[in-house]
C-alpha cells in the first residue's frame, strides 16, 4: 500500500449515525450537519494526512507498511478519531501511526494498546499522566542509586509530589479537588498505582508509575512537550 492510497481510506470513512443525530435536531440540525462535516471532519483529516506527509521515507519498515496488519491498525484508529471530540486526542493517534510505521517490529508491539488508552483517557487524565511521567522518569535510576529505598522514599526524592496540584492547576487548570477523583481513576489503567503499606506520617495517596507508562510516554513525547510549551 502506498502513502497516498491511505487518502482513500480516510475518504471513504463517515460517522452516519452522528450525523444522522446531528440533522434530527429542530431548526438548526442542517447548520450543524454543515459544520460538523466541513470543519471538524476535515480538520481530522488533514491531521492525518498531514502525519503521513511528514514520514521519513529512509525510516519507514516497508513491508509493515504494505502488511494488513497496518491497514487494520490504521482503519481502527481513524474509527476511534471520527469519534473524538477533542482535537489534541486526534493529535495523539497521529503520532503514534507516524511512530509505528517509523519504529521496529518490538517497538510497534504495543501501539494500538497504546492508543486504545489515549481513546479512553480523558485529556485531563492525559495530561496527569503526563505530569507523572515528568516527575517520574528518573525513578528507575533513583532505585539502582539506592536499591534500599522504600518505594514512598524513591517517589519523594526524585518527585515534587506535594506541589503536585499546584503543577496540575497551573499548567492545565485541572482543579485540586478533582485530583484525586482523576487518580483513582487513572489507576485503573494499569500506567499508576497507589503506594500501599505502613509509612509513619503517610496515610496515602501517593502514586508511582510503572515501565509502561514511561514507554508510553516515550511514544508520545514530542506531541505532548509541544502542547505544554
Amino acid at each position: 500500500m502506498e502513502f497516498k492510497d491511505a487518502k482513500y481510506i480516510f475518504d471513504a470513512g463517515f460517522n452516519i449515525a452522528l450525523r444522522s443525530a446531528i440533522l434530527s435536531v429542530p431548526i438548526i440540525g442542517s447548520y450543524m450537519d454543515v459544520g460538523y462535516t466541513e470543519s471538524i471532519q476535515a480538520i481530522k483529516e488533514k491531521i492525518f494526512i498531514n502525519s503521513l506527509e511528514e514520514l521519513d521515507e529512509k525510516k519507514v519498515d516497508k513491508a509493515y507498511l504494505n502488511s494488513l496488519e497496518f491497514l487494520n491498525l490504521l482503519v481502527r484508529t481513524y474509527k476511534m478519531a471520527l469519534d473524538e471530540i477533542e482535537m489534541d486526542k486526534i493529535i495523539f493517534f497521529s503520532k503514534l501511526i507516524k511512530n509505528s510505521l517509523e519504529s521496529s517490529e518490538e517497538e510497534r508491539k504495543y501501539d494500538f494498546d497504546y492508543i486504545k488508552i489515549v481513546h479512553e483517557l480523558s485529556i485531563d487524565q492525559m495530561h496527569l499522566l503526563h505530569e507523572i511521567y515528568i516527575q517520574q522518569k528518573d525513578l528507575y535510576k533513583f532505585r539502582e542509586e539506592y536499591p534500599d529505598y522504600t518505594e514512598l522514599n524513591l517517589v519523594h526524592e526524585c518527585t515534587d509530589w506535594k506541589n503536585l496540584p499546584k503543577i496540575l492547576n497551573d499548567k492545565y487548570g485541572i482543579d485540586e479537588n478533582d485530583l484525586n477523583f482523576l487518580l483513582k481513576r487513572t489507576e485503573s489503567t494499569g500506567l499508576i498505582r497507589e503506594i500501599t503499606g505502613t509509612y509513619i506520617n503517610y496515610d496515602g495517596g501517593t502514586y508511582i508509575m510503572n515501565e509502561t507508562l514511561r514507554k508510553f510516554m516515550d511514544r508520545l513525547d514530542i506531541v505532548v512537550m509541544k502542547m505544554i510549551n
